[in-house]
């Protein structure tokens, strides 16, 4: 499998990843398991998920009980911010840190590569997002704590960065889909 520099984080990417919004819902925990098995077994270490897939945490709860002693060798995100309807739950900072502890601990994993806000809530700031999870990056810098997290932002729509971010940890991923 072709692999990619991952911006400057010195990680190296396949070229294709796996996405997981099946997981825990349409494809139970066997088929699961058979899927990312062979995704890896094909050279594929980016794997993609959100709380929300799944019926709320499903796929992050089968990808848990499936990578394992793998997961040291795969670049693991997620996402926060919609319920499993798809609709916007939530940007607040007491939401983004009880988001992340929900997914570390969904995923069995002490650390999460890539962090995705999946879409901007409206009734929260996005200084108040961006502030939760530029606290995130530092202090849970690789190597520094028991999580090696690395929140990477990345949100949806007009609002994205605003000069007055200059002094927050930068953004390496934006996914700047636009939702009307």
């Amino acid at each position: 499998m072709i692999k990619r520099a991952f911006g400057s984080t010195g990680l190296a990417v396949s070229a294709l990843g796996l996405g997981c919004n099946n997981f825990g819902g349409r494809l139970d925990l066997e088929k699961t398991k058979a899927v990312v098995d062979a995704a890896i077994d094909t050279g594929v270490n980016f794997i993609d998920t959100a709380d929300a897939y799944g019926n709320f945490g499903g796929s992050e709860t089968f990808l848990g009980a499936t990578l394992g002693g793998r997961r040291k060798n795969l670049i693991l995100a997620t996402k926060f911010g919609l319920d499993h309807e798809g609709r916007v739950k939530g940007g607040s900072r007491a939401y983004v840190m009880s988001a992340v502890d929900a997914s570390l601990n969904r995923l069995k994993t002490d650390w999460i590569d890539v962090y995705y806000y999946h879409r901007p809530d409206p009734a929260t700031p996005i200084e108040e997002t961006q502030g939760a999870l530029d606290d995130l990056v530092r202090q849970y810098a690789p190597g520094m704590t028991k999580r090696r997290l690395s929140p990477l932002l990345s949100a949806s729509g007009s609002s994205i960065l605003r000069p007055s971010f200059c002094s927050l940890a930068p953004p390496l991923l934006m996914d700047c889909t636009f939702y009307p």
